[in-house]
């Protein structure tokens, strides 16, 4: 019995170690199971499409960019304003050390003299010269206009960049309305694959259900099954553009691509009510008309300032001002003068004619190719203005005419869809009944299923169709489309 105690203390020290080992395998399958092996979307957040574009405006990346840029064209405009209204002020500060020595000689430049105050023939001279004050470079009172002309110039393509800017804001809401929608409507065909698959499905069981009956035959099954797989297959298709479609909008709106939403305004078909006639009276507002008739005021101002090149016109200008301290071995104090002045006075206005006129040559007055070349710059910008006029024209009535044809097409979509939504319904019921086949099962859904797609394609189209005339005209809600970010429970299902 003795002898046999020898094989306890193993059997204790294997019941110890499966203490210690089982918490730490629990705990490492806990691990496991709490790391996810697949990414995960956010919770969805309720969004409407006035607060997406307001997101939009906020954190987007490209409106960002476009509004530093209107920044930098700004700071622009005003740096040129200031430097041709306002002298430019410096502050100089100068300051120099010089060490000189010198050595006294006799009148034959041989012997050596001493300084008489020094017992040596060579001196040491240390001097320390400058000065610091403000310094008003030369400034022009008067040059009959020339300066204007150039900030009116520099006005002229701060308006362009302004222009610009609007309609770049104005296109950005309306892309984020289009992107709004569609991936509403992706949503929504995810929802509609997944009722096609559960009417396949359905379809399916019932085909396997008459086989074993041996009411129908294996080509019935097989059909029943085709139908089923491609449901599914057209189901996660729905969703991977879903997905996709949402990763762009998050993009869009500066967003975590993973976040998900709940779209709740809907969209609505709501007739064009303005006519053609009072469509084209907004043509001298369209962005590209606008900006032609600012290229067409800024060759106009380039001929003036040409002709005023060419022409010998005094210039009345105020010399540069310097007042501040200087120190220095020849003595110090106050400095007051004018820069480039040959008079003793401290007040310089000077008035220059400029006789300097070029009569041959490039530029010569008699010659005149730059003056030509001017003239010719403004004729090609009326042209191009009113090339732009018609072209806006063109532009709108042809934007007219498809949203006209697109209003006319939603309504047979509309009968279509009521149409075929009718047909599945009895088709399926005559195949419960067993008067249809599989194959008028799935005819009948492929036609209610196109139908529902057309449809909403259409009103997606006629809706994108308003807002790409909008843009043609240049005014962001000229079809009373304010409340396009309604609550309303309205759409399609």
């Amino acid at each position: 019995m003795i002898k046999k105690l020898w094989i306890f203390p193993f059997f204790l020290s294997l019941f110890l170690l499966s203490f210690w080992f089982v918490p730490v395998g629990i705990a490492n399958t806990k691990a496991i199971k709490a790391s996810p092996k697949t990414l995960t979307s956010p919770l969805k957040v309720k969004l409407t499409l006035k607060e997406a574009i307001r997101l939009g405006l906020k954190f987007s990346f490209e409106v960002k960019e476009q509004k530093n840029g209107d920044q930098i064209r700004e700071l622009k405009y005003k740096s040129k304003k200031r430097s041709l209204s306002l002298p430019q002020v410096s502050l100089y500060a100068q300051n120099t050390l010089s060490h000189s020595l010198l050595r006294s000689k006799s009148s034959d430049g041989t012997t050596g003299l001493k300084f008489p105050d020094e017992d040596t023939d060579v001196r040491s001279e240390m001097a320390n010269e400058g000065g610091i004050g403000i310094e008003i470079s030369e400034f022009t009172l008067f040059n009959f206009g020339k300066d204007q002309d150039l900030l009116k110039g520099e006005g002229l393509d701060l308006k362009k960049g302004q222009l610009k800017s609007k309609t770049f804001y104005m296109n950005y809401k309306f892309r984020i309305s289009k992107e709004y929608f569609r991936l509403q409507n992706a949503f929504e065909e995810i929802a509609s694959a997944q009722k096609e698959a559960e009417l396949t499905k359905e379809v399916y069981e019932l085909a396997k259900k008459k086989r074993k009956d041996g009411a129908s035959g294996s080509v019935e099954y097989l059909f029943a099954k085709s139908a089923f797989l491609e449901a599914e297959r057209k189901k996660k298709e729905a969703k991977r553009l879903y997905y996709k479609k949402l990763f762009l909008f998050n993009f869009i709106l500066g967003q975590p691509l993973q976040q998900d939403y709940k779209l709740v305004s809907k969209v609505e078909f709501r007739p064009l009510k303005i006519t053609l006639r009072e469509l084209l009276k907004w043509i001298e507002v369209a962005p590209t008309l606008t900006e032609a008739k600012l290229n067409l005021n800024h060759s106009k101002l380039n001929l003036r300032t040409t002709w005023k090149d060419l022409m010998p016109f005094p210039k009345v200008s105020l010399s540069g001002l310097r007042y501040g301290h200087g120190y220095g071995k020849d003595g110090g104090g106050t400095v007051s003068q004018f820069i480039g002045s040959s008079s003793s006075s401290n007040f310089d206005i000077r008035i220059a004619l400029n006789l300097s006129v070029p009569l041959v040559g490039e530029n010569g007055f008699f010659n005149r190719f730059g003056v030509q070349s001017a003239e010719l710059s403004v004729k090609s910008a009326e042209n191009k203005v009113k090339m732009a006029r018609m072209k806006a024209q063109g532009e709108v009535i042809g934007k007219y005419n498809d949203i006209m044809a697109q209003e006319e097409a939603i309504k047979d979509y509309r009968e279509a869809f009521k149409n075929s939504s009718l047909l599945l319904d009895e088709a399926f019921k005559a195949y419960r009944q067993g008067k249809a086949q599989v194959l008028q099962m799935k005819d009948a859904l492929n036609h209610k299923t196109s139908s529902i797609k057309e449809y909403k394609e259409a009103i997606l189209n006629h809706l994108e169709g308003k807002m790409a005339l909008a843009t043609a005209i240049g005014m962001e809600n000229p079809f009373g489309e304010s409340d396009l970010g309604n609550e309303k429970k309205g759409g399609i299902n």
